[in-house]
């Protein structure tokens, strides 16, 4: 079942590589993969000639895990369901494995110099290419390029040595091959150094130029950058790599900025290495321009301090299995909940560097703070996949390996709000649903709470790389929760918000810009929807990165339970939030009368989505709480991924929203639906 999940996931396919050169891949299902202490060998050597008979090794695909192949094969359970992660036999957790791979290089990519690349690849492994020892992959790298020339041929095998250290060892990035003259580049740069306010002084580009022939040589590095020339040589000594670059003048450049602070463009950047006439190797991707810098504790980009709000990622997936469509998607997810960081314990792969900067996410390896273990509860279709909620309910030892743990703190303390405001809910579907208003008013209430302190902590949310309820505001399926909503909503680049505690309003700039001319409306309704009070507030100013209190508005009466705020530029809304603050419990909400809600909207196409704008008016006389809409095909089925402007929320009587949302059309080929469930439909 987890298979097909990810398989609905990946149809369609992103080129998201820069160019390569000459460049031909070996990643493919037909590699072979076998434990060590199955093989008898003399010499390791070996294992990587062609006539090393493999015909009883399991036939296995690469990009993939060790483990991410046995439970493909069906010898292993997935282990992101019930207990399965701790039912993996040693046999796969200890000692070495070989990956194999028999292959034809085509005659066009045989030149001067043959590198052959691996893109995400255990630290550590070992590399054997036609009987010879191509070499190790660093301890602290999980990539790797080695120079195979003379080695690579017509007709090659290939074997890899994994010492299986964790769960996640294997190959899990392309493996290619390119071809070079007899000088190449790498680690191709743009750097850029600021003035005062962020004004660009010098922009440097360049790459590492390595000239591999026995003779000194002449190079000539050709390239632009947004379409802007340059073109500059240098000699290098035989064997000798070196950085090389020049300075590019561009008229008014845009910085690339994270999250709310601006926007994130991306140059063109074209690098040709030539060798006397000859075009020895090549380079095309694109490039943001921008500066960070770690002082201390404070994160600066482009000389202006930035507040990190972000995700900590472990690692994308327990097994490794997401591909560049995934990396997109999370990327999406982030910029759409206002985070502008991705923390990385492990070396991202290409793909997932792209997909980040094109969204506005900074990746960093490392940054003060520690991580927020708070509960976040998914969807019951999502827990039903993880654990059998009817066998294990209330929450049991199922619970506390997927990470709800009653005997924590903070689960419990989740629990109880829960319990205190709607009553114990009879099953593990009512407690999923219930939840979700939980997990929206506690990481809301966690973000707006942050913004008084400018030198706070970053708060860091996790990324769910396996079925865990910890901390992730979309699951492991990839489906956003209603803390996904509220992230979205308190971290939004202009702000207002509400504090009960005090009943103060506060307006909080996440931009890099000053804004003036800003109007704030603030009304008190109560349950029925009857207007009870109605405020304006004229803001003259906010500085960029600011936060701005603008005064306290408590309830004008015993009966007002709704307060929303709306931040009016012009005509143009910049900020909008409802805060439902109840007079008492919600245990009755069983018996509470029913909203009407009409539900309306057009469905079209575009650049592979389907993009669906609908309407969702209250008909009724009460207020209808906590809607939430998902997408289905027409067997009725979930689909995910979807991009929403929003979810989870409450609709006044007589109010309509008109929301949008987006699912991908190869996850979903036929007309999608919308279904709508709510505490009161």
């Amino acid at each position: 079942m987890m298979t097909k999940l990810f398989l609905a996931l990946v149809l369609a396919v992103f080129n998201l590589s820069p160019d390569k050169h000459s460049t031909y891949s070996i990643s493919s299902d037909d590699w072979r993969l076998q434990k060590e202490e199955e093989l008898v060998f003399e010499k390791e050597s070996e294992l990587s000639k062609i006539s090393f008979p493999d015909f009883d090794w399991m036939k296995v695909e690469v990009p993939s895990t060790v483990l991410a192949s046995f439970v493909k094969a069906g010898e292993i359970p997935e282990p992101i369901r019930d207990a399965d992660i701790y039912s993996i036999p040693d046999l796969y957790m200890e000692g070495a494995f070989w990956y194999r791979k028999r292959f034809i290089l085509p005659a066009s990519l045989i030149k001067e110099r043959i590198f052959l690349t691996f893109d995400g690849i255990s630290s550590g492994a070992q590399i054997w290419l036609n009987s010879k020892f191509v070499g190790t992959v660093g301890e602290d790298r999980n990539s790797a390029r080695f120079d195979v020339t003379g080695l690579a041929r017509g007709k090659n095998a290939l074997a890899v040595k994994i010492n299986s250290e964790e769960q996640s060892c294997g190959i899990w990035g392309d493996v290619y091959f390119s071809s070079t003259g007899d000088a190449s580049l790498s680690e191709p740069f743009v750097e850029v150094k600021f003035e005062k306010d962020s004004c660009i002084s010098r922009i440097r580009v360049g790459a590492t130029v390595s000239n591999h022939s026995r003779s000194r040589k002449e190079v000539r590095l050709k390239g632009s950058l947004a379409g802007q020339p340059f073109e500059f040589s240098s000699h290098l000594a035989a064997g000798e790599s070196r950085q090389l670059g020049t300075t590019v003048e561009l008229d008014e450049p845009a910085l690339w900025w994270p999250g709310t602070y601006g926007e994130s463009p991306l140059y063109d950047l074209n690098l040709k290495l030539m060798l006397g006439r000859n075009e020895s190797d090549c380079l095309s991707l694109k490039f943001p321009l921008r500066q960070v810098e770690l002082r201390g504790d404070s994160l600066l980009v482009n000389g202006r301090r930035i507040v990190p709000r972000g995700v900590k990622m472990l690692r994308p997936e327990f097994l490794q299995r997401y591909n560049p469509l995934h990396y997109e998607i999370i990327a999406s997810y982030l910029e759409q909940q206002n985070f502008n960081v991705l923390l990385c314990s492990q070396e991202p792969l290409p793909a997932l560097r792209q997909a980040a900067d094109r969204h506005g996410i900074l990746i960093l390896d490392s940054l003060g703070g520690s991580e927020l273990q708070l509960p976040i509860v998914p969807n019951y279709e999502s827990l039903a996949l993880y654990i059998d909620p009817q066998l294990d309910w209330p929450q049991g030892d199922l619970w506390k390996i997927h990470g709800f743990d009653l005997s924590k703190p903070d689960a419990k303390a989740f629990s109880d709000s829960l319990t205190a405001l709607f009553g114990a809910p009879e099953d593990a579907a009512a407690f999923c649903f219930l939840g979700q208003w939980i997990n929206y008013s506690s990481v809301l209430s966690l973000l707006e709470g942050s913004v008084c302190d400018s030198t706070a902590t970053p708060i860091l949310f996790s990324h769910p790389y396996y079925s865990s309820m910890q901390a992730c505001t979309y699951d492991y399926f990839l489906d956003p929760t209603a803390a996904f909503f509220a992230a979205k909503k308190a971290l939004e680049a202009i702000h207002v918000q509400f504090d009960p505690k005090d009943s103060a309003v506060r307006l909080v700039n996440r931009t890099a810009r000053d804004e003036t001319g800003l109007k704030l409306g603030i009304q008190w309704f109560d349950f029925s929807g009857r207007s009870l009070a109605d405020y304006i507030v004229n803001i003259y100013s906010c500085k960029a990165s600011s936060v701005q209190r603008l005064g306290e508005y408590p309830k004008p009466c015993a009966e007002a339970c709704f307060v929303r705020l709306g931040l009016y530029k012009g005509e143009e809304l910049l900020s909008e939030n409802t805060y439902f603050l109840p007079q008492e419990s919600l245990k009755d909400y069983a018996a509470m009368d029913r909203a009407v809600i009409e539900l309306g909207g057009e469905v079209s196409s575009e650049k592979g989505m389907w993009v669906m704008e609908y309407s969702l008016t209250n008909l009724g006389d009460v207020p209808a709480l906590l809607l939430h809409a998902q997408i289905r095909d027409e067997q009725g089925h979930r689909v995910l991924p979807v991009f929403w402007s929003d979810n989870y929320i409450h609709l006044l009587p007589g109010e309509t929203k008109k929301l949008q949302a987006k699912v991908l059309i190869s996850a979903c080929p036929k007309v999608p639906k919308i279904s709508l469930e709510g505490l009161n439909l």
